[in-house]
């Protein structure tokens, strides 16, 4: 009868935490998914909407960033960032150029994508295609989104439940 106890005192405790670990995943991932839109949403609001190809480009190019940095630390929480699959599948969604893949550093491919925008910020900034607020804006915006990815992939105190057999 103490045997029984001692069993659901123990199997009740692994299944709480992981339950509670399965929770902090899935509000990370909300967290992240609201700071992707944030920076789609300072994207769209920063940067002209003249009617000309190149602000188009811009725009457009800026925009496929965003997305592609989130669906790459997704791609990482899911230990694929690296992988012909996870290559395959941004490619499948058409958020890859066909030189970028190369130019990602490997296990970190999310955050060369935010640099990117922000390098682009910069240079917009320092051509005077927008205002040094608004770079700033779009800055923030994207390092938030990398600081949000970072929490979805933290397997430092995340992901790995303890074996209830070692308790």
């Amino acid at each position: 009868k103490d045997l029984r106890i001692l069993v659901a005192f123990i199997l009740g405790g692994f299944v709480s935490s992981t339950v509670y670990l399965w929770r902090l995943r899935r509000n990370n991932y909300c967290t992240m998914c609201g700071g992707v839109r944030n920076l789609i949403t300072q994207i769209g609001a920063l940067l002209p909407q003249a009617n000309d190809e190149e602000s188009f480009n811009r725009r457009k190019t800026m925009l496929r960033w965003a997305i592609l940095g989130f669906e790459l630390a997704v791609l990482n929480a899911r230990n694929k960032i690296d992988t012909s699959e996870g290559r395959y599948h941004l490619d499948y969604l058409g958020l890859l150029n066909w030189d970028e893949w190369d130019k990602l550093i490997n296990g970190d491919r999310h955050t060369t994508v935010m640099w990117w925008i922000q390098a682009k910020s910069s240079q917009l900034q320092s051509q005077g295609v927008i205002t040094e607020l608004k770079q700033l804006q779009l800055c923030n915006a994207a390092a938030e989104m990398r600081d949000k990815a970072g929490d979805l992939m933290s397997r430092t105190d995340r992901d790995e439940s303890i074996p209830y057999t070692t308790i």
